[in-house]
């Protein structure tokens, strides 16, 4: 690769700076262009052993964002009777945004992993490959201007059966997290230094 043609490590640091965690979006639409570039920064996230495991679906409609609120709030309810002091928060603002990805991972790419990378090692590996692509899809969203928030649904199969339920997939597929994407209600503010611990304190050693 030219010189001329690779990133600016500073614009990368401003990128990353400008990520933050949207929570209130306006109700303007994001084109289909704009998701697709972003699924193209998807695609291109690194996967164990290059399995490449993960899928996506794309909800638009209100009524489909309802549906899957809907399952949202199934397991919110059940964690809120199950644990003492946590209480049952719906993420209404992904009705706002323009658009929810679905990441998702296909389950038989744990059966293709070699025989030394079972059990909990085979779950490490499973579930960092959709976190990478979320990461690749927040940032991608972050360079066209676009709010995003990871958030996450848990993993237990009373859980999962709703999530595929409501995003019409097959048993083999598990929902991993969900992330909107829409115009912010609000202009993306630059952080303080103090809002992330330097690095020093998060080096162990050098």
């Amino acid at each position: 690769m030219e010189r001329s043609e690779m990133m600016d490590i500073g614009n990368f640091i401003k990128l990353a700076r400008k990520r933050r965690s949207v929570r209130a979006y306006r109700n303007d639409k994001v084109d289909k262009e704009a998701i697709d570039r972003i699924l193209e920064c998807a695609r291109w996230a690194p996967s164990g052993f290059n399995h490449q495991p993960c899928r996506y679906v794309i909800i638009r409609k209100e009524e489909d964002k309802k549906r899957l609120l809907k399952a949202v709030e199934f397991e919110q309810v059940s964690a809120e009777a199950a644990t003492w002091g946590v209480k049952a928060r719906v993420p209404l603002y992904m009705l706002d945004a323009a658009a929810i990805i679905a990441v998702c991972i296909d389950r038989n790419s744990k059966g293709r992993l070699p025989a030394n990378r079972t059990g909990i090692t085979a779950d490490k590996i499973y579930y960092s490959n959709a976190a990478i692509a979320a990461q690749n899809i927040m940032l991608a969203a972050a360079a066209l201007d676009l709010g995003t928030v990871l958030y996450t649904v848990g993993c237990e199969e009373e859980y999962q059966d709703m999530y595929r339920d409501a995003l019409e997939v097959d048993y083999n597929i598990e929902l991993y997290c969900l992330i909107p994407v829409g115009k912010p209600l609000e202009e993306f503010k630059e952080p303080s230094e103090d809002f992330r611990k330097p690095v020093k304190d998060l080096l162990i050693k050098v």
